[in-house]
């Protein structure tokens, strides 16, 4: 827009200066004055189709002026510039009468050189500024399809750690299973045999002091083997993995379309993990039993201040009496104990909503 803008003040100033070198009287200042409105009309265009039709109109209109009075081809190569930049066919045949016409009339071989030298100027100058605006529109396209590119290539890579680092998460969570089952089968087993013996040497022990230590070992074995317990205990629910468990849950659901949409970050609190995958669960039971539907949602996702669950499902024949039912009253009482609340819809199909606070 401003290179074009400065070609057309240049050829411009250039009709200008020649025709008041040439002469001057009031068709001059008329001249000067509707060149430079069709020209400054040229600003107005914008993408609207109609004001480029009246634009050539005006142009051709111009181009008619200048075949009756002479003063108005020394902006000929202006609005050839204008013809050339616009495409317009109608104002460029008037150009040829217009210059014919001229030449015919007038036959002034100095004004006849100015005109073809200038007019060739302003062709050129169009083609090099439109093949100016070229290069740099495409240079913009690679700039931005190289920016792209790097967005792509950046979105892949976090992807990829993402996905890498769920894969350790994964691997961490099935290496606590190991460890929890192998104390449980080797160190429990073993620990529950020593209690054993030692109840049964108990027994049979008479001697007040050797029994007396016999039930000391017979404690520290009990309160390591509820330690074991415990940590067993904590081992495995840590290692719970909410999206495998309820993805597990979905799959072996038949008869629905299950849509499972997961957005939760791995540091979830076991209690809601373990309170999740019941709801789900017994939502997915009650669907079976009572819903007419095809299609469950099971919507996971994590927002700044509490975890959320949602379960829909599209069925339409929904008893009155379900939201009273003890599976409904078990979900209400185990959101209830982590603090959250359950609310049931059925005004389009059933849907559970849970929200239950970081």
């Amino acid at each position: 827009m401003i290179i074009k803008t400065g070609d057309r003040l240049f050829l411009w100033v250039i009709g200008v200066t020649s025709l008041v070198l040439h002469n001057i009287n009031d068709l001059v200042v008329v001249a000067c004055i509707l060149s430079l409105a069709v020209v400054s009309f040229w600003l107005a265009l914008g993408d609207r189709i109609y004001m480029k039709y009246v634009y050539e109109a005006l142009v051709s209109i111009f181009l008619l002026i200048s075949i009756v009075y002479g003063e108005f081809t020394f902006f000929l190569p202006l609005m050839l510039y204008e013809i050339f930049d616009n495409k317009q066919i109608v104002a460029a045949v008037i150009y040829m009468c217009s210059f014919i016409n001229y030449i015919y009339e007038y036959q002034e071989p100095g004004r006849i050189t100015y005109i073809v030298l200038f007019s060739m100027l302003a062709v050129f100058m169009q083609y090099k500024t439109d093949k100016n605006i070229e290069l740099k529109d495409g240079l913009k396209k690679m700039r931005d399809d190289a920016k792209e590119h790097d967005i792509l290539m950046e979105n892949k890579n976090r992807e990829l750690i993402a996905e890498q680092d769920y894969e350790i998460h994964l691997a961490t969570l099935a290496e606590r299973n190991r460890i929890a089952r192998e104390i449980h089968d080797n160190v429990g087993h073993m620990l529950t045999r020593a209690i054993l013996l030692t109840g049964a040497s108990t027994t049979l022990e008479k001697e007040k002091i050797v029994k007396d230590q016999l039930n000391n070992l017979s404690d520290t074995l009990n309160t390591a083997m509820d330690n074991i317990r415990q940590s067993v205990h904590d081992l495995h629910d840590d290692s719970i993995n909410l999206k495998s468990a309820v993805s597990e849950v979905a799959e072996a659901f038949s008869g629905f379309r299950i849509n499972f949409e997961y957005n939760m970050s791995e540091n979830v609190d076991k209690d809601i993990k373990l309170c999740y995958i019941a709801i789900t669960k017994e939502a997915l039971n009650n669907a079976a039993k009572y819903s007419n539907g095809d299609k469950v949602d099971i919507i996971m996702r994590e927002q700044p201040g509490f975890y959320q669950l949602i379960i829909a499902d599209n069925g339409t024949n929904i008893p009155e009496n379900l939201t009273g039912g003890i599976g409904i009253i078990n979900m209400k009482q185990r959101v209830k104990r982590l603090g959250g609340s359950l609310n049931i819809n059925t005004s389009n199909g059933f849907r559970i909503n849970i929200s239950i606070m970081k």
